[in-house]
């Protein structure tokens, strides 16, 4: 499952946060990062709270290069 997500992402297939949810679902997604899933919900929705701690752990669950994540989230940001 994280293995197609991170190739969609590498791919450009997702190319927004929120876009995770339809490969994964928001509880086991949660679960795996160690957060809340109303947490999870909240940072995909709002990508200007993301930390350097979430950026890594999004990275490490995906195993998606951390600038990779971060150009994915600062677009997103930037079109908010």
């Amino acid at each position: 499952m994280y293995t197609t997500i991170r190739i969609l992402i590498e791919t450009g297939g997702i190319t927004r946060l929120p876009q995770l949810l339809d490969h994964v679902t928001a509880g086991k997604l949660a679960g795996d990062l160690k957060m809340t899933e109303a947490s999870l919900l909240h940072l995909l929705n709002n990508p200007g709270i993301f930390n350097m701690k979430d950026i890594h752990a999004f990275s490490e669950l995906l195993d998606v290069d951390m600038d990779i994540l971060l150009r994915l989230i600062t677009e997103q940001f930037l079109e908010q």
